[in-house]
């Protein structure tokens, strides 16, 4: 059998982000579950997910019956340190301005699919026209704060664990610019690949947008077979299929974005980096929605989804 192409990756690179296009489709994280054992093989002692640890536990999201629940923990079996490096305080201080309208959300349309039709039903409709406003006058700093902080976590656990590998599953929207994690991340000194794992399931209008952004992932993987589809071909933002390969090429598993050069760049440099490099656009399912999970988790009644991200 074939060396899973995810798992090629983590030979090469120091950090892997698994850059999700939708996280109802089960089937991502069920491609990166069958590969863990593999993994740990290669070194990856960590996996990252975006989840706020004031909201939630890596044990309380394994204890969620579903494909991210599965997921995380089958890594705490494999001797797979989770991590939560998540920062939604905005999201909470928010929420606390607004709790009717969050509830409201929450429980009639989390992932903010028909706007006008929470406004028109909600108890409050002016308080809840405010709340949606609000939400999306902030989308790009809350994405660019989150951003930073994922990046500082992430390096933090990672200075502890020098000559270790991880693996950090995001939504698409925190890889899609030419300042956010990954290059964060870079920056920090990890050589880091970006990969997008699809499956029949993805949602097709993300990847069609995904057609547009800045900055594509390194590498397309196919969920049911563990194979890579296309990659991005170095020092450009071009994609070109495997089936293209030209005799004697070979997939290019090595991030070739320096690193030497983005750790001397950030030295002295405060990460506010990010500010201002989002540009706007309809936010993508992968990023805004939220679903109320079917389990408790620390603090009280649970707002994210099992996935541990937005």
């Amino acid at each position: 059998m074939a060396e899973p192409a995810l798992v090629k990756l983590a030979k090469h690179n120091d950090v892997v982000v698994i850059a999700d296009q939708d996280h109802t489709d089960g089937n991502i994280p069920l491609a990166v579950q069958g590969s863990l054992a593999a993994l740990r093989r290669e070194g990856v002692r960590h996996l990252f997910i975006e989840q706020d640890p004031q909201e939630w536990t890596p044990e309380a999201l394994a204890r969620i019956e579903s494909a991210n629940g599965r997921l995380i923990a089958a890594a705490l079996k494999q001797g797979i340190e989770v991590h939560l490096c998540d920062d939604r305080s905005r999201y909470r201080e928010r929420e606390a301005r607004f709790p009717e309208e969050d509830r409201f959300v929450l429980k009639n349309d989390p992932y903010r699919n028909y706007p006008e039709t929470l406004i028109a039903n909600a108890p409050n409709p002016e308080k809840m026209r405010a709340y949606l406003q609000e939400e999306n006058n902030n989308r790009n700093a809350d994405i660019v704060f989150r951003n930073q902080r994922m990046v500082e976590n992430i390096d933090v656990v990672m200075k502890h664990h020098r000559g270790e590998r991880a693996v950090v599953m995001l939504g698409a929207a925190h890889t899609e610019t030419k300042a956010d994690v990954d290059e964060g991340l870079r920056a920090s000194g990890y050589r880091v690949a970006t990969a997008e794992i699809n499956s029949p399931e993805t949602s097709g209008a993300n990847l069609i947008r995904r057609q547009s952004v800045e900055d594509m992932p390194d590498l397309i993987i196919k969920a049911e077979t563990g194979e890579a589809i296309s990659f991005k071909v170095p020092h450009t933002n071009t994609m070109k299929s495997v089936r293209k390969l030209r005799s004697g090429e070979e997939i290019p598993w090595q991030n070739q974005e320096p690193v030497q050069a983005a750790r001397d760049a950030a030295k002295g440099v405060n990460l506010e980096w990010a500010k201002g490099a989002l540009t706007a656009q309809e936010a993508p399912r992968s990023e805004v929605g939220q679903m109320a999970p079917a389990a408790p988790h620390k603090g009280g009644a649970p707002k994210r989804d099992a996935a541990g991200r937005e």
